[in-house]
């Protein structure tokens, strides 16, 4: 209470409005009661110009708890004009923008607010008429009148929702750095000692923050001095770089260690500059990688050539080449690089696989074809190529990877391969044919001989006889000739080097081919020596010299040369089908009239010829090719239509001397006469039956038996066997050549004599064995048993 003396006038002030006013406070004129007013007036001005500049609003309740004043700014944030408040309690006009999760808030502050209790940092929730959710906070005091009686309640409240809504967003966010499984360092700029380090590095590391909080990054990378680290966060501190990111290695407490990647910050802050890093291992990352690039390195580098396209520009041009890729073309990956892989068929389009090509990529399936492609040089080459789609993740197709193998030496090897059985199955026709034809050649031969001396006298009985034996010679040339294809001829291999052989047939050679044909020598003077069977040599030189000469018809040049070769184990097997090792090459090379491919193709086909008919067998060739495969070697043939032909005899070399022989001379024994008993062995009776009635007539006794275990029965009966004459082939499980070796073992002091029709590789005895091959004379036969005794 304020009192002006002498006056009729008074004044009430409160002091929670004019704190400033002492309790008694005595005004001795109206002009200082003038200006106290006035400076009342102006504090509550200014008070209540303090309250309208803010954000928060003020409001006050009296003693019935309903709003008796509320500021402006209470509608900015709720919507609802202070006048509409006036008069209501709380609950009047908030009941339907209240959460009824919080009811219990309000009924605590009612209860506080009956007991006349004060409340501050009332947080609840306000919900808008047009829906939107405030977060609101409140603060209350309660106030007496004169009396001091209760009157109400003053307070402030504030609109915290974007508050909140930062302090959560800021709380989630320290929750996620601090959960994260990835290392978020933070450290001194300074003294680069950390100040925080989250849960997924101490996790990681085995450290624990106060141990964290005396180190450096230094002392976490082994790798790394303080200098380089100095070095590295240098254009953080002078601002050329806003963010760094690099690798380096970890190592944890335990000294383990990991690669990391680093991606380095400097934070301005009001407390002082610090980095921040955030560190991702990248163990696994590193070994993809390295996956990837070994990947990428096989690819480069494995044989088969490789082509990715891209499958989402125009015309799926060319976006990867592998190097085999380059060396099957000739083009580099540079060249290939945006081009479709058609331009590699060139001009040749019309390729049937090329449409199931085209179909595969249209449809997006795999595809296997064989085409014709053209290296840059121009050269043809087969390539068997496989295509295949690459999708993506949403499984579209993204590429295409094509796989390339160049199969043309493949297709001439199967070529060959299949020409080769064909040429085996025709000889073991052939080869058998012809063994069972020597038999009855033999027997013919060995009657009309016997006879002969019979018909003595009688003119036309012996010119009969005469015509028969020489038609059985003629046939025992032919299966001769078909034996040596089929690879079944019985060979006399020797020693030889085939430069000499070359010199000594040269005379005969040039009288053969006329005066039209020029004979050139290319002989190599270091050429190795070879086992072969002279004979053959020289048949198969006469019968290619014949062949080239018949080529060149209106005349031309033959060439014969000799060279050395080594052949690899792959290039032995695979184009020749010989062991690999070092051969001597005997070419026979013509510039006639060449020949195109399908007669090439079945040239060496026994009765194959292109000659007129009676001017050739067409067995040459076929029994060149058979006596080459006999001896370890093989026959080549390369011709152009137009260009000529060369002719490649391969034989084996060998390491003996040109003088040294492959048979021995005998086995020494120079004790048969023809008084000696003979031991005949032979499956076939009618053979059998000739050879004993020839030997007969040759004065030899004779002891029959059909098959070698037979044999060794007589001679385990007898001591008077003298020689062994057996058959090569026999049924019952033994050879002729077993049946020797027994002999030769068991009774040494008998000699031996073996005939055949035929031989398979290796079959014929290299011993010195006398070999009469079938049919025979009875003067070759008479021959070979007196050479015994020589």
């Amino acid at each position: 209470m304020m009192v002006l003396e002498g006056t009729n006038h008074e004044f009430t002030v409160r002091k929670n409005e004019c704190p400033g006013l002492m309790r008694n406070l005595r005004i001795d004129s109206i002009e200082q009661a003038e200006r106290l007013v006035e400076e009342l007036h102006l504090d509550a001005e200014r008070m209540r110009d303090f309250a309208e500049s803010g954000s928060d609003w003020f409001f006050e309740f009296d003693s019935e708890l309903r709003f008796s004043f509320v500021s402006g700014q209470l509608e900015q944030v709720i919507g609802i004009e202070p006048k509409y408040l006036l008069g209501k309690t709380v609950g009047d006009f908030s009941k339907h923008n209240r959460l009824a999760s919080e009811a219990h808030l309000f009924n605590d502050i009612r209860a506080k607010m009956i007991a006349r209790e004060n409340w501050k940092d009332l947080t609840f929730s306000f919900v808008r008429d047009d829906g939107k959710h405030l977060t609101l906070r409140t603060s209350g005091k309660a106030f007496h009148d004169k009396n001091g009686d209760f009157a109400g309640y003053r307070g402030i409240g504030r609109d915290i929702t974007e508050q909140v809504s930062k302090e959560s967003r800021l709380k989630s966010l320290a929750q996620i750095v601090e959960t994260s499984l990835n290392e978020i360092y933070m450290f001194d700029a300074d003294t680069l000692k950390f100040i925080h380090v989250n849960y997924g590095t101490r996790k990681n590391m085995g450290y624990s923050d106060a141990e964290f909080r005396e180190l450096t990054p230094v002392d976490i990378k082994p790798d790394m001095t303080l200098d380089a680290f100095q070095m590295i966060v240098e254009p953080l501190r002078n601002g050329s770089e806003q963010r760094l990111i690099f690798e380096t290695v970890h190592q944890r407490k335990d000294g383990t260690v990991y690669p990391v990647e680093v991606h380095l910050q400097l934070v301005q802050s009001g407390a002082g500059s610090a980095f921040v890093a955030v560190i991702q291992d990248i163990t696994v990352r590193n070994k993809q990688t390295e996956a990837l690039r070994l990947r990428d390195r096989a690819i480069a580098e494995v044989e088969t050539g490789i082509l990715i396209t891209d499958a989402g520009q125009d015309d799926n041009p060319i976006v990867y080449a592998n190097k085999a890729m380059e060396r099957m073309t000739g083009y580099t990956m540079q060249e290939m690089l945006g081009q479709n892989p058609r331009f590699l068929q060139g001009d040749d389009r019309v390729q049937p696989g090329l449409e199931r090509i085209r179909f595969g990529i249209n449809n997006a399936v795999p595809v296997r074809e064989t085409l014709s492609n053209y290296g840059k040089d121009g050269s043809r080459l087969t390539v068997e190529v496989s295509i295949s789609p690459v999708r993506d993740e949403k499984g579209n197709v993204s590429h295409f990877i094509g796989a390339q193998s160049d199969v043309t030496d493949k297709l001439n090897t199967e070529e060959r391969l299949r020409q080769s059985q064909k040429m085996e199955a025709i000889g073991q026709l052939t080869g058998g044919i012809a063994h069972d034809f020597n038999n009855l050649l033999t027997v013919v031969l060995g009657n009309c001989e016997l006879l002969v001396d019979r018909v003595r006298g009688d003119d036309f009985a012996g010119n009969l006889l005469a015509e028969a034996i020489g038609a059985t010679e003629a046939g025992a040339s032919l299966t001769k000739q078909l034996l040596s294809f089929a690879r079944q001829s019985p060979l006399q291999p020797k020693v030889m080097n085939l430069n000499n052989l070359v010199e000594d047939l040269s005379d005969m050679l040039i009288r053969s081919l006329g005066e039209t044909v020029e004979l050139s020598k290319k002989l190599a003077s270091d050429l190795g020596n070879t086992l072969a069977d002279p004979s053959q040599i020289k048949s198969a030189m006469l019968n290619l010299a014949i062949n080239a000469r018949d080529a060149m018809p209106e005349g031309g040049r033959l060439t014969i040369e000799t060279t050395n070769m080594v052949f690899t184990e792959g290039e032995a097997f695979q184009s020749y089908g010989i062991e690999p090792g070092q051969y001597v090459c005997l070419t026979v090379s013509d510039n006639g009239v060449g020949m195109p491919d399908a007669v090439k193709s079945r040239v060496m086909e026994p009765f194959f010829t292109t000659k007129e008919q009676g001017k050739g067998t067409g067995l040459g060739l076929s029994m060149v090719h058979g006596f080459a495969k006999q001896s370890g070697g093989h026959l080549d043939i390369y011709s152009e239509l137009g260009h000529g032909t060369s002719v490649n005899l391969y034989l084996p070399v060998v390491g003996a001397s040109a003088d040294e022989v492959a048979i021995a001379n005998g086995n020494g024994n120079t004790n048969i006469q023809g008084n000696q008993t003979v031991l005949v062995v032979e499956d076939d009776a009618r053979v059998r039956r000739t050879t004993v009635a020839r030997l007969e007539q040759l004065a030899y006794q004779v002891v029959q038996a059909e098959s070698g275990p037979q044999a060794l029965d007589i001679l385990a009966k007898r001591n008077d066997i003298d020689v062994v004459f057996t058959d090569m082939i026999m049924p019952g499980g033994m050879t002729g050549a077993e049946l020797l070796v027994q002999v030769q073992d068991l009774y040494p002091q008998i000699m031996q004599i073996i005939t055949s029709g035929y031989a398979e590789d290796g079959t014929i005895p290299n011993d010195g064995t006398p070999c009469l091959r079938k049919p025979y004379s009875l003067a070759e036969m008479s021959k070979v048993f007196r050479q015994l005794s020589a």
